[in-house]
């Protein structure tokens, strides 16, 4: 007869570690369940504890289905031979708990949201708090893998709110906004595709609190938050230098925190605060980048074609990583933060495009390229609306579904106009005249967009950061 998973609670609640029962005695075929797996527990024979694991995992599937044997299978192989009580617990408080808030949120449980190894008992140490922004908190932790290798990944716990202002414009359901789902969403278009410039995304948990776990991305942002000091020599030349006279600094250490606030917004930056009677300031600088590199031209249209496909439009020089090599060059280019995507009303690429109204001046994309090259055009040319629904049913609603297609129906439009004009290039040509003159255009051209928008920092705070 099968065991139920209340047994197994029963064995959870025991300290199983201070029992000195024999063992053998225990397994010999006339105990009760209760007494065979306190036996297997504390040392008898490894072919029944692995009868007691087999047991675990069918009485967890029968309660909880195909998530209760995820959590299992997720755990080091070296606990699933020595089953305890304290694996027992941790296994059943996480499976229930994951599967009410799947339940909740509203998320299918299926083979593209299923729970991977990145499990808190899979970490290899504590989690890092890497920053909060407005709705949530994001950790960085290091999962052991199948095989002993360790494997960086960033938390971000899943939320019923939090959808943004991209979200809200291109009708994604701010109530439920389910931003995992469109992260993994992204990824799986992304491997179909073969581009590599979205890392590795699946769910996870950290603290009991189910969540998106996305592979760390190699290399740096190009633009990114910093704190210095407001010298004479570092801001002269720029917007801040006023903040370095020392008469505008005498009236800053008058001020409230309020106040102080209300500058460094006016300055555009994150934080004005004294430290002591040194002014620092924190807020964006430039990360330097030549961006005449080909691969990394090549790889930011790539990006850009992606987002078009997604309906990606909070895509900004802050949320994607530029990896190089030990010469400088680039080597690649990876998004993250892919969550303000596949809204159901966006049916035009071109409509993630930032201009300075009402209804875009949120949006951080730009129209399709001027220019592409051959992979990334036999990568389209392969991928059919079929394949969309393959790819996403089970991710995705489907009107967003929809809203895809009609997104690379239009992608594949483009891509034919710039087949006729002769604006396909060969994957080696990105540093070429042809490529430079089509890449000028901010407004089509995350390379001109970025660039315009890195010189603008480095002249608004005169800082570096290499």
């Amino acid at each position: 007869m099968p065991i139920g998973i209340d047994t197994f609670r029963s064995i959870s609640s025991l300290d199983l570690g201070r029992l000195k029962t024999d063992g053998d005695k225990l397994v010999s075929g006339k105990q009760s369940f209760l007494g065979r797996a306190i036996g297997i527990i504390t040392g008898a024979r490894q072919q029944e504890n692995k009868a007691i694991y087999d047991s675990f995992k069918q009485a967890l599937t029968d309660k909880y289905g195909d998530i209760g044997k995820d959590v299992l299978s997720s755990i080091k192989p070296g606990d699933r031979t020595r089953l305890s009580s304290a694996t027992i617990k941790q296994v059943l408080v996480t499976t229930e708990s994951l599967k009410h808030q799947y339940q909740s949120l509203g998320i299918p449980y299926n083979e593209k949201t299923r729970i991977g190894r990145c499990l808190d008992h899979n970490l290899t140490g504590p989690m890092k708090k890497l920053g909060s922004g407005a709705f949530n908190t994001v950790y960085l932790g290091k999962y052991k893998h199948p095989g002993g290798k360790v494997i960086g990944g960033v938390f971000k716990k899943e939320v019923a709110g939090g959808g943004g202002w991209v979200a809200s414009m291109t009708g994604i359901n701010m109530k439920n906004p389910q931003l995992g789902m469109r992260n993994i969403a992204t990824y799986q278009l992304n491997k179909m595709l073969g581009f590599n410039v979205i890392p590795s995304t699946e769910f996870g948990a950290h603290g009991g609190e189910l969540g998106v776990v996305m592979g760390l991305a190699p290399g740096t942002s190009p633009s990114k938050s910093h704190t210095f000091e407001i010298t004479s020599e570092r801001v002269k030349n720029t917007r801040l230098a006023r903040l370095a006279e020392p008469k505008f600094q005498a009236q800053l250490m008058k001020m409230t925190p309020g106040e102080l606030k209300g500058n460094a917004e006016y300055f555009g930056l994150e934080e004005l605060r004294f430290d002591g009677k040194r002014l620092i300031a924190k807020g964006d600088v430039q990360v330097k980048l030549d961006f005449k590199d080909p691969t990394l031209r090549k790889e930011l249209n790539k990006l850009q074609w992606m987002d078009a496909l997604c309906g990606q439009g909070d895509r900004h020089c802050g949320n994607y990583f530029v990896e190089r090599g030990a010469n400088g060059h680039v080597t690649r280019v990876t998004g993250i933060d892919n969550d303000q995507s596949f809204g159901e009303a966006l049916h035009d690429p071109n409509g993630i495009m930032y201009k300075p109204d009402f209804l875009h001046n949120g949006f951080r994309g730009c129209h399709m390229p001027t220019i592409i090259d051959r992979e990334t055009v036999e990568a389209f040319k392969l991928l059919t609306p079929e394949k969309i629904e393959e790819t996403l049913t089970g991710l995705l609603t489907g009107d967003e579904i929809s809203a895809c297609k009609d997104r690379l129906q239009a992608i594949k439009v483009q891509i034919g106009t710039l087949e006729t004009n002769g604006k396909v290039i060969n994957p080696d040509q990105w540093g070429g005249e042809l490529a430079t003159q089509s890449l000028l255009d901010k407004d089509s051209s995350y390379v001109a967009r970025d660039n315009k928008r890195i010189n603008h920092l480095l002249f608004e705070y005169g800082e570096v950061v290499k």
